[in-house]
């Protein structure tokens, strides 16, 4: 029986990262090693009183929800993802955004196979009242060993957008049929280090501004083992958006660094 015990000591993360949601990390925790049943439901609440001085009273209350489900009993498999993360201080929302996502894997253990998937989600911190998309994919596993993972997925989406512009009244609704590509490797470098990279790229014309409007995201980690019992592993997540429908900060990233003690 193994016991986990995670030491973060640096950590510069979003939850919900960006609008485009990295899926891999559940297919690779289950389906790429052999595991056809898997849920994860994590919650947390807490409330506190952390004030400064008697006259400056700070009362904080966090929400946090995660869900990550891989079921997958014989040919297709079926991922369910969700996040839910709310953080107040005194009565004032600072952080509130999650999302849902659903997606069917057809013949997920071949190398040429179809997958369809849905989504909901929201970032009131970033102006993002509610998106939707609807879309279909195939996915090609270009090479597997032991060692190495390349796989490249690509196929169109609908997505529907309502954004809240910052100080003003109303909201922005937009829709797009989008290309929705990603690229993924998984990599074991050696006995003890291991990396795997997810790039998503949507893009899809938008015909009030005569142009195309692209969004990029990756996701990157590292896992060295630095003994039998300890790891050290490093998550990078970056995201862009060239042309975003409301003004927000064009480039995100994030970055996690961690010790995992296992015995």
């Amino acid at each position: 029986m193994k016991y986990i015990f995670a030491l973060i000591f640096l950590s510069f993360s979003f939850s919900a990262f960006s609008q485009i949601l990295n899926i891999e990390k559940a297919r690779l925790d289950s389906l790429e090693k052999g595991r056809a049943y898997r849920i994860n439901f994590e919650t947390k609440f807490n409330f506190y009183n952390r004030s400064a001085s008697s006259e400056e009273q700070a009362r904080f209350t966090t929400l946090t929800n995660e869900l990550n489900a891989v079921f997958a009993p014989n040919k297709h498999a079926y991922i369910a993802l969700g996040n839910l993360a709310y953080t107040e201080n005194n009565s004032e929302t600072i952080l509130n955004n999650g999302y849902f996502h659903l997606r069917t894997n057809f013949n997920y253990k071949k190398r040429w196979s179809q997958e369809a998937y849905g989504q909901m989600q929201y970032d009131n911190f970033r102006g993002l009242s509610d998106r939707y998309i609807l879309g279909v994919a195939i996915r090609w596993r270009a090479y597997q060993s032991n060692k190495l993972t390349l796989a490249i997925g690509s196929g169109p989406m609908y997505e529907n957008e309502i954004w809240r512009r910052p100080n003003e009244e109303g909201v922005e609704d937009v829709s797009f049929i989008k290309l929705s590509t990603y690229l993924i490797v998984r990599w074991d470098i050696s006995d003890n280090v291991y990396f795997n990279t997810t790039f998503y790229h949507q893009v899809g014309y938008d015909d009030s501004i005569d142009a195309a409007r692209n969004r990029l995201s990756s996701n990157t980690n590292f896992n060295f083992k630095l003994s039998k019992f300890l790891s050290f592993t490093t998550s990078i997540a970056m995201a862009y958006e060239d042309k975003p429908i409301i003004p927000i900060t064009k480039f995100i990233y994030g970055v996690e660094n961690g010790l995992t003690l296992t015995f």
